[in-house]
């Protein structure tokens, strides 16, 4: 798989034989969950990573994002441009999303 994924990951590991590749956008200065979606797309589109290829090795794949939310409102958006994105690589996207418990009065 290394030899189709020719961008270096962030972080790899090997847990009972269960080869796992990693790679994070913590490192970018923004909030917006598109900012961060669109970085790893151009990345991918970038370094020419063909991710039906990957998925007929056997392997699979998916995008977690972090969202924290200190008042409880808002939330992560998507737009058109990367849900189509997204789509078009049979990428699912998986949200961990944190709320902070509310402030005792």
């Amino acid at each position: 798989m290394a030899d189709e994924i020719k961008m270096s990951p962030t972080r790899t590991s090997n847990k009972n034989g269960l080869l796992g590749w990693f790679f994070d956008t913590k490192e970018l200065d923004s909030v917006d969950v598109a900012d961060h979606l669109d970085l790893l797309l151009r990345e991918l589109e970038a370094y020419g990573v063909d991710m039906k290829k990957i998925k007929e090795m056997g392997c699979w794949y998916r995008t977690y994002c972090f969202w924290s939310s200190v008042s409880g409102n808002g939330g992560p958006a998507l737009g058109p441009k990367q849900m189509a994105a997204l789509a078009s690589l049979d990428m699912e996207l998986h949200f961990d999303l944190w709320f902070d418990p509310p402030e005792e009065e």
